[in-house]
């Protein structure tokens, strides 16, 4: 397998990719302009083993097989940052935090607004395991004056650790503290990146054609993992492998939730990923709740204003209606499995589902807003 972390001449780049250095971290990112300057610049980090090509493609294949293109053609300006992946000669990643992830990450957005002269809006975008960088991403990008206007959720995994456990019989660890999904497993069982390829052929039928094919699937869009950024108990710091579920969540900041983005979910349907089709909506629900409460409802149930006491019963009847029906207003769903936004019926679903969750989340604040004075998110 190529290498994104090997000698730049031994690895293929596509049209808008280049690779971007942030302090000791090396990785590729993908830049697409706006055709409308007014909108947010759309943000996808990509799910574990994966580089941020599966939001893009390759040159050779179809263009509408992929979201950039929908995005494109719904005037957002598009961002693909992949996390840094393993290199032979020695990467200097392997212990690369969720907390780093999102500062690299947030890095290189800044860096891209600043240069283009973008808005300095976001909707950032996580598939699968790229949901563990939310809460780190909007505190990073926050710090830096850019705003999460809503984080799309992809099937992806709250950063909560234990929501989906570690298997080390279905993934090899490399010495170097990376995950490698393609190296064959001593007890034959299928690879990560053989049930990758499992799903892309089930979105292979759904389109009645080959979308990637497998040797290029496999060469140029995986790549490694930094073990401690998949958020789960076992992680990888000062060249060794240690447990801590207490670290996980504190990386993550899990129960931060005044600092989490609130989160629009979009939920495939195939029984093949049915750990995301059954739980991502609570999840996700869980996560809105609490950032509603921690965060933009912080001052009704500031106990010297006491305003929430004399609110007036419609009011909030009305609040109460808002925040409990946030789970159905901020869900989206579109047909397939994990992969459910690659192949062109899928991608243009779930580009049309992102620019329903943004105006939902849109209209979400505004209605908190008529709570709040002054309106302060």
């Amino acid at each position: 397998m190529n290498h994104p972390e090997a000698k730049e001449t031994e690895f293929r780049l596509y049209p808008g990719e280049e690779f971007v250095q942030i302090g000791r971290h090396k990785f590729l990112t993908y830049y697409r302009p706006p055709r409308h300057s007014h909108l947010p610049l759309f943000l996808f980090v990509p799910g574990a083993g994966h580089l941020g090509r599966i939001s893009y493609g390759h040159p050779e294949g179809k263009p509408s097989d992929f979201l950039a293109y929908w995005l494109d053609i719904l005037g957002y300006g598009m961002l693909a940052v992949s996390y840094p992946g393993d290199d032979e000669n020695g990467s200097n990643s392997a212990d690369l935090t969720n907390t780093e992830w999102g500062e690299i990450t947030a890095a290189a957005t800044e860096r891209v607004v600043e240069a283009h002269a973008l808005q300095r809006r976001v909707i950032a975008c996580g598939w699968s395991m790229g949901g563990r960088i939310a809460r780190s991403l909007n505190t990073a990008l926050s710090a830096r004056s850019l705003q999460i206007e809503v984080f799309i959720s992809l099937a992806a995994t709250p950063p909560i650790p234990g929501l989906y456990p570690f298997d080390p019989e279905l993934v090899d660890i490399r010495a170097s503290g990376f995950l490698d999904f393609c190296a064959p497993l001593k007890n034959g069982r299928k690879t990560y990146a053989d049930r990758f390829v499992d799903d892309m052929e089930g979105q292979d039928a759904l389109e009645r054609r080959v979308i990637i094919p497998a040797s290029i699937y496999r060469s140029e869009y995986l790549t490694e993992v930094p073990l401690s950024i998949r958020g789960d108990s076992i992680r990888f710091s000062n060249g060794r492998l240690y447990e801590s579920i207490a670290d996980a969540a504190a990386d993550m900041g899990t129960f931060d939730f005044a600092d989490w983005p609130i989160v629009g979910a979009i939920i495939p349907t195939s029984p093949r990923d049915a750990v995301h089709v059954l739980t991502d909506k609570a999840r996700w629900t869980f996560s809105n709740t609490q950032k509603i409460f921690a965060d933009w409802l912080k001052p009704l149930f500031d106990l010297s204003d006491g305003r929430l006491n004399t609110m007036p019963a419609q009011d909030w009847q009305r609040l109460c209606d808002i925040v409990l029906g946030v789970g159905d207003a901020l869900t989206e769903h579109v047909p397939g499995n994990h992969f459910f936004f690659v192949g062109k019926s899928g991608a243009q679903q779930t580009a049309q589902a992102i620019s329903r969750l943004a105006q939902a989340t849109s209209r979400l604040r505004n209605e908190i807003r008529t709570f709040l004075q002054p309106a302060n998110i």
